[in-house]
C-alpha cells in the first residue's frame, strides 16, 4: 500500500492510505516511526505495516516499512564498511537478520501444555502488600506442604523486587538463608544462569576496548550501600537497538544526532544523510566484536534463553511455584522467556499492576500481562497499607478517573485500610486546608475561564480567594523543620530531580540522598530523605511525599495522554502529601508550550476549595 497523507490529533497518528487509514496512540508512537511515516509518505513508496494481536491491521499499526512489489523488504542502501579493525574488515560482516524480531512468536508448546497447569494473575495496587500477600500467602503455604524451596522460583524485573521477597521471608517466620532459595532472583540472573554457557557478561572494560565513548552511568540499587552499585552503559544507538530487541520489533537506523559520534568512531566525516547507514555498521561491529571476544550483554542471554536452538528445555529448572513480579514491567522478550519457564511449572502466578505500567518507554509490555490466558480467577487485593483515606479521596477526585478511562486496562478499585493514621495533602504555603477539593474538570473550561481560574492560582469564587502554589523553594524551608523526618521528593525528569538536589546541597547544605547516592554524607540510618525520579518510585513510599515541577517538560510528562505516571507519583505517601510544587511562573510557560498536557495536568492535580479554617475552628 501507499501513504497518502500523514496527520494527527490529540491522541492518534494517522497514516491514510491507499487501503484505508490506519492510526496509533502518540502514547505508543516513537520519534523514529512518526519520522518514517512522513519520509514514505512524501518518497511515495511502496510499505507494509504490522500490529499486535487481537488488534485488527485494517485499523491499527505498531511499525511500518518500505517494500517492493512483491512485498519484499528493501534495503536502504548498502553499508560502508567499519574500519574499527583488522578482522572486521576481513570478515564479511553481516547481521543476523532482524526480521526475527518482527513478530512475537512464542514456542507453540506453551499452549499445548498450559491446559493442566494453575495459572493466576494477581493484582496489587499501590501500597496493598503485593510482596506480603505473595510469601504468606504461597511461599509460606507451598512450604507447610513440603515444598522444597528450591522448586519455588521468585523472579523479578529489578533487584529491589526480589530484595524485598527475600526480606519478607524473614518477616513471615520463614527460616531460610537466600541461599536455600535459588531461584529468587531477576529474570535476567536466571537467564544468565541458563544460558550464558561458555560466554562471559560484558563489562565496562569491554565496551570500552570496543567504543571509548560508551557512557557507563552507576545506579545504586539499594539507598546508600555503596556494594550495590552497577554499572549501566548508555549510547543512543546501541540503547535503540536493544530497546528494538526487546520489544521484538524491526531496528530502525535513522537516530538522530549520531554523526558526530559515528564520525568519531569510523574516523571519517559522517554526514546527517548517510548516518544511518553507519549505525547498520557500528551494530555490525558491536555484535562481531563480542563474537571474536566470546561475550553477552543481556539481551545476548535473554534471546538465548528463547531460542529452543541453543538452549533445550532439560536446562530450564522443574518448578512446583512460579512467580512473576512486576509482570507488568517485562518486555516481550522477556515474556517469551517466562513462557518458557511456564512450561515446567505446575503454579504459576502473574503478579502486577497494569495501572502502574510506567515503563513502556523502557520496552516493556504491559498488555502480555492482561491479556494473558489464565485458568484461574483474577485476584485484586483491595486494600491498602500506605496511603490514607485523605489522599485516596485526592487520587479519586482526580487521576483515578483517567486511570479508569484507559480502554486496555482490567478494572479494580481499592480503597484505604482502616488501620492507617489520618493523612493530609498541602496546596498552599499557610496552613494545610482542608481536603474538599474541586472536581470540576478544567479540560473543558474555554481559554477566557481557564484564564479567570489564574492558571497558576486556586480561585473560588464563593469566597473571593486565591491559593497560591508551593514553590520548591517554600518546600525546601519545609524540608529544614522536618528533615528528622521520612522524605521522598519525587520528579517527572531527571534533569529537575538533579536541579532540586543540587540545591539541597549547594544553597541549603541539606544531606540526602539522590536516587540513592549519598549527598553531603548523607548516613542511612540518620538521613531519610531521598530525592528520585517517579520512574525508579515505584514500589516505594514515605510519609512525606513531594511532586516537584520545575520545567514545562515535567508538566507535559504528568499531563500527556497515558495519566499512569502521576498515578505511581500520588500514591507514595503515608502521611503528608505536597502534589504541586512549581516553579515560579511554570504554569504560565506550560500554558504557552503545553496547553493540552496543562489541563490534564490541573484535572489530576487538583487545589482545594478554600475553607476558613479560623472560621472553621469558631464552628467546632
Amino acid at each position: 500500500m501507499k501513504i497518502l497523507r500523514v496527520y494527527k490529533d490529540e491522541r492518534y497518528l494517522y497514516i491514510d492510505t491507499d487501503q484505508g487509514i490506519r492510526k496509533q496512540k502518540l502514547t505508543h508512537v516513537s520519534e523514529e516511526l512518526e519520522a518514517d511515516c512522513y519520509r514514505f509518505a512524501k518518497k511515495g513508496c511502496l510499505v507494509n505495516h504490522r500490529t499486535f494481536p487481537p488488534w485488527s491491521r485494517d485499523e491499527w499499526f505498531v511499525d511500518i516499512w518500505e517494500v517492493d512489489e512483491n512485498n519484499n523488504v528493501v534495503n536502504e542502501t548498502q553499508e560502508p564498511t567499519t574500519n574499527y579493525n583488522k578482522s572486521s574488515q576481513k570478515n564479511n560482516i553481516t547481521l543476523e537478520s532482524l526480521d526475527e524480531f518482527e513478530e512475537a512468536n512464542l514456542p507453540s508448546e506453551v499452549y499445548k501444555k498450559r491446559s493442566n497447569k494453575h495459572i493466576q494473575r494477581i493484582f496489587g495496587p499501590p501500597g496493598t502488600g503485593k510482596t506480603t500477600y505473595l510469601i504468606e500467602n504461597i511461599v509460606k503455604k507451598a512450604l507447610e506442604k513440603g515444598i522444597n524451596p528450591n522448586k519455588i522460583a521468585f523472579l523479578g524485573f529489578t533487584n529491589a523486587s526480589c530484595e524485598a521477597a527475600i526480606e519478607t521471608l524473614t518477616t513471615a517466620g520463614i527460616k531460610a538463608a537466600k541461599i536455600d532459595f535459588p531461584y529468587f532472583r531477576t529474570l535476567h540472573s536466571l537467564a544468565t544462569l541458563l544460558a550464558g554457557g561458555r560466554y562471559n557478561l560484558m563489562s565496562t572494560k569491554d565496551r570500552h576496548e570496543f567504543d571509548p565513548h560508551i557512557k557507563i552511568k552507576e545506579e545504586w540499587v539499594t539507598k546508600g550501600e555503596i556494594t550495590s552499585i552497577v554499572e549501566r552503559p548508555e549510547h543512543p544507538i546501541l540503547d535503540a537497538f536493544s530497546l528494538a530487541i526487546q520489544k521484538k520489533i524491526k531496528f530502525n537506523p535513522y537516530i538522530p544526532d549520531t554523526k558526530e559520534m559515528l564520525s568519531d568512531f569510523f574516523k571519517t566525516r559522517v554526514s546527517a544523510e548517510d548516518a544511518h547507514k553507519y549505525v547498520i555498521s557500528y551494530i555490525k561491529a558491536y555484535r562481531n566484536f563480542k563474537e571474536t571476544k566470546r561475550l553477552v550483554d543481556f539481551d545476548d542471554v535473554l534471546d538465548r534463553a528463547t531460542n529452543l536452538n541453543k538452549v533445550n528445555n532439560e536446562k530450564f529448572p522443574e518448578l512446583d511455584i512460579l512467580i512473576i513480579d512486576e509482570a507488568q514491567d517485562l518486555s516481550n522478550l522477556q515474556w517469551d522467556f517466562v513462557e518458557r519457564l511456564i512450561l515446567k511449572s505446575d503454579n504459576v502466578y502473574l503478579a502486577g499492576d497494569d495501572d502502574q505500567a510506567i515503563m513502556e518507554t523502557f520496552g516493556a509490555s504491559p498488555k502480555r500481562f492482561t491479556s494473558f490466558v489464565t485458568n484461574e480467577e483474577d485476584i485484586a487485593l483491595k486494600y491498602s497499607h500506605r496511603v490514607p483515606d485523605s489522599i485516596k479521596e485526592y487520587v479519586d477526585t482526580g487521576i483515578f478517573k483517567d486511570i479508569q478511562k484507559l480502554s486496555d486496562r482490567v478494572p479494580k478499585t481499592w480503597k484505604s485500610s482502616n488501620k492507617l493514621k489520618d493523612g493530609q495533602v498541602y496546596y498552599a504555603k499557610n496552613k494545610p486546608l482542608n481536603n474538599s477539593v474541586n472536581t470540576l474538570d478544567v479540560r473543558d473550561l474555554p481559554k477566557n475561564e481557564l484564564t479567570l481560574l489564574g492558571m497558576n492560582k486556586n480561585y473560588d469564587k464563593d469566597s473571593n480567594i486565591y491559593i497560591s502554589d508551593i514553590t520548591p523553594n517554600y518546600l525546601v524551608e519545609t524540608i529544614l523543620k522536618k528533615k528528622e523526618e521520612d522524605w521522598l521528593i519525587l520528579c517527572p525528569t531527571n534533569a529537575s530531580a538533579a536541579k532540586f538536589s543540587l540545591g539541597m546541597k549547594s544553597h541549603y547544605k541539606i544531606p540526602h540522598f539522590f536516587k540513592n547516592k549519598p549527598v553531603l554524607d548523607a548516613q542511612n540510618n540518620y538521613n531519610n530523605i531521598n530525592v528520585r525520579t517517579i520512574h525508579t518510585s515505584k514500589g516505594l513510599g514515605a510519609d512525606n511525599v513531594a511532586i516537584v515541577c520545575i520545567s514545562v517538560a515535567d508538566i507535559t510528562m504528568l499531563g500527556d495522554n497515558n495519566p499512569k505516571l502521576a498515578y505511581v507519583a500520588l500514591t507514595r505517601s503515608k502521611s503528608s502529601l505536597y502534589p504541586r510544587v512549581l516553579a515560579p511562573n511554570l504554569i504560565s510557560d506550560a500554558s504557552k508550550y503545553s496547553p493540552l498536557e496543562l489541563k490534564n495536568f490541573l484535572f489530576r492535580f487538583p487545589k482545594p476549595k478554600y475553607k476558613n479554617i479560623e472560621e472553621d475552628k469558631k464552628n467546632n
